[in-house]
């Protein structure tokens, strides 16, 4: 099953608040009475079988299902750049 436009966010973000707790897909599966292997197949971007799927993990997560698929913005530090050298600068 391919992912839908709406839960194209979920696979990252459901990792990301799993990892936050420091949590085992095993212990997320644990929580929410999913299978390991569901979980897994939820980080790599499989469909949630039902809309209470996503309720159940967003309720182990304590936020809402929005947090769960809405689009996160990467904070990717900016590599430095080198201030242009002058002529009058080299050795």
């Amino acid at each position: 099953m391919r992912s839908q436009p709406r839960y194209l966010h979920l696979s990252y973000n459901l990792r990301r608040f799993r990892q936050d707790l420091d949590w085992t897909q095993s212990e997320l599966a644990e929580r929410s009475g999913f299978t390991q292997q569901y979980v897994s197949a939820l980080e790599r971007g499989l469909q949630p079988r039902s809309k209470d799927d996503l309720a159940v993990l967003a309720d182990v997560f304590g936020v809402g299902e929005a947090a769960l698929i809405k689009r996160r913005r990467l904070l990717v530090p900016r590599r430095a750049v080198p201030a242009r050298i002058q002529p009058s600068e080299c050795p």
